[in-house]
């Protein structure tokens, strides 16, 4: 069951280019690290009383590429793959409620970063599975050191990730 939380909102991306290509899996790859990616994401909640939808809040900063963005009811957060100029492809978490960036998993500027119209998942133990252009990655979430997010500089967790993958 959604619930009331799931059933009156709507998530939007905007991940539509101006540069776009003909062949599918070439913007796909482009996009972003080669070509002008689109930005935008946007929360809109259903008015009931008045049959409209209003916006919650807006994030122009954010370029989703092609992933869907996967909503959690329970820690009220939306997990989108992104793409920026200074750190790349990473999982950005945004508070469902205000918009404000909560979490952030930094790929970096490798092709593994782009999800390439997958979805991410979540396991019951925190980890995440990112199924990416060039195959799925568990993320051990549940392993890594949490920090407090701050955006300037970037976090970059791929430091923790190498030392928990065997050598």
């Amino acid at each position: 069951m959604l619930g009331r939380f799931a059933a009156s909102g709507a998530l939007v991306v905007n991940n539509v280019t101006s540069e776009g290509q003909a062949d599918r899996l070439i913007d796909v790859l482009a996009s972003g690290p080669l070509t002008t990616p689109s930005y935008g994401v946007e929360r809109f909640e259903w008015d009931p009383a008045r049959h409209a939808w209003r916006s919650v809040w807006a994030r122009s900063d954010l370029a989703s590429i092609s992933q869907v963005p996967v909503v959690s009811v329970a820690s009220r957060a939306a997990a989108i793959n992104t793409f920026g100029l200074r750190d790349g492809w990473e999982v950005t978490g945004v508070d469902w409620d205000t918009g404000r960036t909560v979490h952030r998993t930094v790929f970096g500027k490798i092709t593994a970063g782009n999800g390439a119209y997958t979805l991410v998942q979540v396991l019951a133990d925190g980890d995440m599975i990112f199924t990416s252009v060039t195959g799925p990655v568990r993320v051990p979430l549940s392993r890594l050191d949490p920090k407090p997010i701050d955006p300037t500089p970037a976090q970059s967790q791929a430091d923790q990730l190498s030392a928990l993958s065997p050598q």
